[in-house]
């Protein structure tokens, strides 16, 4: 699943083992940088197996925010090497609305790359 898309689930059975993978190495102060949805939002309109009324929610899940007031993930930032080079110039004019500037990060001053 891509990052940033929603995702849920509901344990059907008892015993029930459940993996995922996150795009980082997750820790509670990460938690800041995901998107949450009530798991209740009409605007959605899951129709869970087990009515939300008789499952067993977290204290988070209950207090996840409804779809319009849910904050998209910022999206990733591409650093592409060789930005004032003939394929970064080409690129900057195909992309005239990003961030690509020549210099701005370059192996001179590693110290300012984050």
């Amino acid at each position: 699943m891509p990052r940033g898309v929603a995702n849920g689930y509901q344990v059907l059975e008892p015993d029930t083992a459940y993996s995922y993978l996150v795009n980082e190495h997750w820790s509670p102060q990460a938690r800041a940088s995901y998107a949450y949805l009530n798991l209740a939002d009409e605007t959605v309109g899951i129709d869970w197996p087990i009515p939300l009324s008789e499952a067993i929610l977290s204290d988070a899940d209950l207090a996840h925010p409804r779809l319009a007031a849910v904050a998209p993930m910022q999206p990733r930032r591409t650093v592409i090497v060789g930005a004032g080079g003939q394929l970064g110039r080409a690129l900057r004019e195909a992309l005239p609305g990003t961030s690509l500037r020549p210099g701005h990060w370059d192996r001179h001053h590693g110290a300012e790359v984050h």
